[in-house]
C-alpha cells in the first residue's frame, strides 16, 4: 500500500473514526477510484471488453 496517495490518507482518516480496516478500504477506494493496494485506478476486465464488442 503506497504511503501518501489519495486513497490511502482517505483510507488513514476512515480508521481514525474507528472503521473496521475492511470497510475503510471499501470506502475509500469507492470515493477516490483508486486501487488501495496500488495506489492507481483499477484496470477494467478484459472479458467485459469482449462481450460488449460482440
Amino acid at each position: 500500500m503506497p504511503r501518501g496517495t489519495k486513497v490511502h490518507r482517505v483510507y488513514e482518516a476512515l480508521r481514525r473514526q474507528a472503521k473496521s480496516k475492511a470497510r475503510a478500504a471499501r470506502i475509500a477506494q469507492a470515493v477516490t477510484g483508486q486501487a488501495l493496494a496500488t495506489g492507481r485506478p483499477p484496470r477494467k476486465n478484459q472479458k467485459s471488453k469482449r462481450k460488449k464488442q460482440r
